[in-house]
């Protein structure tokens, strides 16, 4: 059972790991839980958001606790809570909301090639997780089913008050509802299977690409007036997107080359390619790993991921071993046929 439903088989030998993670994600869902029902004065002008009356309104403005905002440092926050019920949903919101905090940064930063290389050849490289695509699988699994529980409690809470125009009427709702859209077209396509076998790979790596959609989104999901009692998003969000592009055109620029003596060899299930890499290369790429690889001949815009293995023969070359699955396999198979040279670019 669990090897055909992909959120169990995500529920199971990587939610063993990652203690690392999911510790800093509850101490997170803890901070954001003080910071929000404790009463009002408890952390200055900083946190502290429960009337006296035990619930969070706006006690300057009884039409704004009924419209279901309160002012909060100049800024209007969809916060009221007003009931015991409506508490429990904004508590659960609010902490499901950080405890991914940690996981929205390195589903990200994991597919940053320069700099998770710069990490590995680093000290700091010893401490961190050894395969990174497992890990931004599970970030992408976790992202995706908490940010819809985040999302069913807001919802949830806004009907009870009878405010579910603030889905579109406010900022924290418009923006919400563009990331909550985004994250399931993100993950769906790429982790579950019945979707997946669908899709064209090329199609889902081009819907992949509304992350950029999803971070400016959440970028203006809260004000950032708020800080530190939330307000983390405007800061968070433009600062991966910055980063993701400063990081594209270094591997653009710096990390990838073109290899024109690389040798295929033609398999019955496919393709098996030998190449020599350069020096940065292989400094880079010491004990194999993983590269991007595009073969102009077959489309000068696809770039597929495979792994990398050295040749024990001749430690300046590396071998990727391509096995026919999908249209762009099936495609070099059908423009090979056999045993050749052809020009190669590598990252």
């Amino acid at each position: 059972q669990n090897e055909k439903n992909p959120v169990l088989k995500m529920l199971g030998k990587p939610f063993k790991q990652y203690g690392a993670l999911k510790v800093i994600g509850i101490l997170c869902a803890g901070y954001i839980a003080c910071m929000t029902f404790t009463p009002i004065g408890t952390f200055g002008t900083i946190g502290g958001l429960v009337s006296p009356n035990g619930f969070i309104i706006d006690p300057a403005s009884e039409e704004r606790t009924k419209a279901g905002v309160v002012l909060w440092k100049g800024s209007l926050r969809t916060v009221v809570a007003a009931t015991p019920l409506q508490m429990v949903l904004l508590a659960i919101s609010r902490c499901s909301a950080f405890f991914i905090y940690p996981s929205l940064v390195l589903v990200f930063t994991t597919k940053f090639r320069a700099s998770m290389e710069m990490i590995a050849q680093s000290p700091i490289g010893m401490f961190t997780y050894d395969d990174l695509h497992e890990l931004h699988v599970f970030c992408g699994w976790l992202c995706m089913t908490d940010g819809c529980i985040h999302t069913i409690m807001h919802l949830t809470r806004w009907i009870v008050q009878g405010n579910f125009e603030l889905v579109v009427e406010s900022r924290t709702g418009l923006s919400g509802l563009v990331s909550v859209i985004c994250i399931l077209l993100v993950g769906l396509p790429m982790g579950w299977e019945r979707i997946r076998s669908r899709i064209r790979f090329e199609t889902r790596k081009y819907i992949h690409y509304l992350f950029v959609v999803f971070c400016i989104a959440m970028a203006f999901h809260a004000p950032i007036s708020g800080w530190p009692n939330g307000g983390f998003a405007p800061l968070v969000f433009p600062i991966l997107i910055l980063w993701w592009a400063l990081d594209t055109m270094y591997v653009c620029f710096y990390m990838t080359e073109r290899i024109g003596t690389s040798v295929f060899h033609v398999v019955p299930t496919g393709v098996q390619l030998t190449m020599k890499v350069s020096e940065r290369f292989q400094r880079n790429a010491p004990d194999g790993g993983y590269c991007y690889i595009n073969l102009p001949w077959i489309s000068k815009t696809q770039w597929h991921a495979y792994s990398l293995f050295e040749n024990p023969a001749n430690p300046a070359e590396r071998q990727i071993y391509m096995q026919k699955l999908g249209d762009w396999t099936t495609d070099v198979l059908g423009a090979l046929q056999r045993d050749t040279h052809r020009p190669v670019w590598i990252c």
